[in-house]
């Protein structure tokens, strides 16, 4: 885990295992190749050669045909969307005057980045065993992209790409199924299994993560939702001064289908929520900001994460401006599933909804939600199992690095995707 603006580094296990970059090489392409468009060097519309070499490139590719040209933007979308090792091809013989000599730039570049156990050996990441990289260094790289090219980063973020009637769809699975997700790319070769380098935003939050080494691309992208998930849980969960200022929706449940957030209709006149509030507690209005629903107490950490998970899918999208959390109680016995931020109509509404679903739910007051944070003492984090896992946030930092990942070490053990790691 590094902070994009300091690359001081939050989270790590095994981030400097030496592994194949598989595709995710094509970012360092893109890097040269957004550097060259902001020097002046290349220009999107600019049409450029295609080699024999550049055709013959095994698949994934846009079946480039030798003797004719690709401009510079379909060759960048041919990569963020198709993976296409012959529009990196043509890439690197335009910025190195061949593959190998572009190897170099990429090599030198990524030294310049601090990407210090990384070594390219082609544009595209196809198999060379002299070429390998880190999970940290990925999520340098990811940060970089993210930092530097702010104006060329929407690519990674095109959802399907149409190149002489044919339509490729991004490779990124992530994309449209876990909110937030604009990014970046997947990889795939025998040599490093199914590796992926993935970024979130939410308002002033962005986390970039990186799993490498997937024993399948399922067990990867759920290895992917769940750092993300346990990530923002924590998040929301520890660094609750800052919630205010926060943006919708802090964590979301991972690939929710369109129909989940579409609640079963209340039944007649239901009963209003209980609301729980502390004796003495001052008078609050209905239009407020500061109520909140707990949907359950659990013992264990994890449970409540994946109850938060089903009560988001249900009520977030009926939210204006939610906070979700585990809250855990004063001596860290039970952790409370909460969504906050809302206002008393927002509050007992949800709570209808979830009700609807056959799921408990009581309104909290703002002052009783108050009173709840204020006691809240995070524990010291445990130490987490090997796998190889990195992940990067940019954005807001939590008040403390190591129990903000208590999640993510305890949901790694716990709930592990069989073939993640």
């Amino acid at each position: 885990m590094l902070d994009a603006a300091t690359g001081n580094v939050l989270y790590s296990s095994n981030p400097d295992v030496s592994t194949s970059p598989a595709s995710l090489a094509k970012l360092m392409t893109l890097y040269l190749t957004f550097e060259a468009i902001e020097q002046g060097k290349l220009k999107l519309s600019q049409q450029l050669p295609i080699s024999r070499r550049a055709s013959i490139q095994p698949a994934s590719k846009l079946y480039l045909q030798a003797g004719q040209s690709i401009s510079v933007e379909d060759a960048i979308r041919g990569l963020v969307t198709k993976s296409a090792n012959d529009a990196a091809m043509v890439l690197s013989e335009a910025l190195g005057g061949s593959e190998e000599e572009f190897a170099k730039k990429m090599t030198a570049k990524a030294k310049t980045l601090g990407m210090n156990h990384t070594s390219f050996r082609n544009s595209s990441g196809l198999f060379h065993s002299q070429q390998y990289t880190t999970a940290r260094d990925v999520a340098r790289l990811g940060m970089a992209l993210i930092r530097d090219f702010p104006k060329q980063y929407p690519y990674f973020s095109t959802p399907s790409f149409t190149y002489k009637g044919t339509t490729h769809t991004n490779h990124n699975g992530l994309l449209g199924r876990y909110a937030g997700v604009d990014g970046l790319k997947t990889g795939y070769i025998d040599a490093s299994g199914y590796n992926l380098a993935a970024s979130v935003v939410r308002g002033n939050t962005r986390l970039i993560g990186v799993v490498m080494g997937g024993k399948t691309a399922a067990a990867r992208d759920g290895q992917m939702t769940q750092l993300f998930d346990m990530a923002f849980n924590r998040l929301a969960t520890l660094d609750y001064t800052k919630q205010p200022k926060q943006a919708p929706a802090t964590t979301l449940a991972m690939n929710r289908p369109a129909t989940a957030t579409q609640p079963a209709p209340a039944p007649a006149k239901p009963a209003a929520p209980t609301v729980a509030k502390p004796a003495g507690a001052k008078a609050t209005t209905t239009d407020e900001v500061g109520w909140a629903i707990q949907a359950g107490a659990y013992r264990a950490y994890e449970d409540a994460a994946r109850r938060l998970q089903q009560v988001s899918a249900v009520v977030l999208a009926s939210l204006k401006n939610p906070a979700t959390m585990v809250l855990p109680d004063a001596k860290g016995e039970n952790h409370r599933v909460r969504i906050g931020q809302l206002t008393l109509t927002e509050a007992q509404n949800a709570c209808k909804m979830l009700e609807a679903r056959g799921m408990g739910c009581v309104v909290i007051s703002p002052a009783g939600q108050a009173n709840d944070l204020a006691l809240v003492a995070p524990k010291p984090a445990p130490p987490a199992e090997p796998t190889t896992v990195a992940a990067a946030q940019a954005g807001t930092q939590p008040l403390n690095f190591a129990d903000t990942l208590d999640g993510i070490a305890r949901m790694l053990r716990a709930r592990e995707a069989p073939a993640g790691k």
